[in-house]
């Protein structure tokens, strides 16, 4: 017979809290003025630039925009725009 401890359980809730939290990141990715095309944006020390992000909705459905001013073009077109798909969620000012 199988005895649950206080410890078994306080290991057992510790490891699915862990795989909640990393499933929870996995799928925020973080933006930057100075962000990397090819970046993963999983961190603050990694970032994406925002087109980038906005262009790969399957591995940014979340994006967290770092604060600052963000153009769609180096070119000064003012047609140009930024896109956001559906379904993207995009928080800014961190």
């Amino acid at each position: 017979m199988n005895i649950l401890t206080t410890s078994s359980i306080c290991r057992l809730v510790g490891v699915v809290f862990m795989l909640f939290i990393g499933m929870a990141n996995a799928q925020v990715c973080r933006v930057s003025v100075n962000g990397n095309t090819s970046a993963s944006g999983a961190t603050w020390q990694q970032t994406k630039n925002l087109q980038s992000a906005l262009n790969d909705p399957a591995q940014c459905p979340e994006i967290w925009v770092k604060s600052g001013t963000y153009y769609p073009t180096a070119s000064g077109n003012r047609n140009a725009s930024f896109r956001v798909q559906a379904g993207v969620k995009v928080f800014g000012g961190f």
